[in-house]
């Protein structure tokens, strides 16, 4: 059995199209290509998450299985993780700030300050003389 070495982290997993031998085509516009693709993970269950929109996540898992493949010149490696745990997550700074509202939320506020006004307007009663 091989000696298994222990990575340097951080890992970037990202990978150019062309490192995954995807081809552009003239169909597909440059804007609609990413310039890095990276791998996805799939989560589901009943509550909501309460994720951040981008940060860092440190998880529990278990290696289900492992590929080592070699095309040409190059060895590439498959794993797949079963995610046992989620052990916490961190926001980006950019995250941290408050979450952009819902534009319905937005026009609701404003509808109600607007009705607020008016109901707050008073008619001041006409003087009694007339001309």
């Amino acid at each position: 059995m091989p000696h298994k070495t222990k990575p340097k982290y951080p890992i970037d997993l990202g990978k150019k199209p062309s490192d995954l031998g995807m081809v552009p085509t003239p169909a597909v516009k440059n804007a609609e290509v990413p310039q890095t693709i990276y791998p996805s993970l799939y989560l589901e269950w009943e509550k909501p998450y309460g994720f951040p929109d981008e940060g860092t996540m440190t998880v529990r898992f278990k290696k289900r299985s492992e590929e080592n493949r070699k095309t040409g010149d190059k060895t590439v490696q498959r794993v797949e993780l079963d995610i046992h745990e989620i052990l916490d997550t961190k926001a980006t700074k950019e995250d941290t700030e408050e979450p952009e509202e819902d534009s319905g939320d937005v026009l609701d506020k404003e509808m109600k300050k607007v009705t607020a006004k008016k109901t707050k307007v008073t008619v001041e009663p006409e003087d009694e003389e007339s001309y």
